[in-house]
C-alpha cells in the first residue's frame, strides 16, 4: 500500500508533498482495537462534516489509525461494544451474534456486522455520504 508521511501544521494534518487531504485521508487503516488507534472518526452535527481527532500523541513514524466515535458509530448504525470470548487456547475471540464467524479483533467484527454480514440485516448497507 502506498505510504504517505503527514505533519501536523496549526492543527491541520497536512501530506508532506502537499497533496490535499482527499487524496490520502482515506488509505488511513481503520483501527482493530482502541489499544492501536490513533484517531477518532467524529461529526460536527449527525450526517455533518467528519474529522479526525488525535486521541494522543502520535509519535513520528507511527502509523494513523481511525475508528469511530460512539455518537458517530451509532449514527451509522455500527454496533459500539464487542464482547470477548475465549478460544481453547484462551486467546480472545469476537463471534457474530448473527453467523457465527469468529474475528481476533473488536473492530473487525463491528465492522463484519455492519458492512459485510449477510444475516445481519434483511436490509441492505444504506451509504451514507459524508
Amino acid at each position: 500500500p502506498p505510504v504517505f508521511q503527514v505533519r501536523m501544521v496549526r492543527g491541520e494534518l497536512v501530506d508532506e508533498a502537499g497533496s490535499s487531504a482527499l487524496e490520502w485521508i482515506g488509505l488511513i487503516r481503520a483501527a482493530r482495537n482502541s489499544q492501536e488507534q490513533t484517531l477518532e472518526a467524529v461529526a460536527d452535527l449527525p450526517g455533518g462534516q467528519i474529522f479526525y481527532r488525535a486521541l494522543r500523541d502520535v509519535q513520528p513514524g507511527e502509523e494513523l489509525t481511525v475508528w469511530y466515535s460512539n455518537p458517530l458509530a451509532q449514527w451509522f448504525d455500527i454496533p459500539v461494544t464487542a464482547t470477548p470470548t475465549h478460544d481453547e487456547k484462551g486467546e480472545e475471540r469476537y463471534i457474530c451474534w448473527y453467523c457465527w464467524r469468529t474475528f481476533k479483533y473488536p473492530n473487525s467484527l463491528k465492522a463484519h456486522v455492519h458492512f459485510h454480514c449477510a444475516l445481519s440485516h434483511g436490509r441492505p448497507f444504506l451509504h451514507h455520504d459524508h
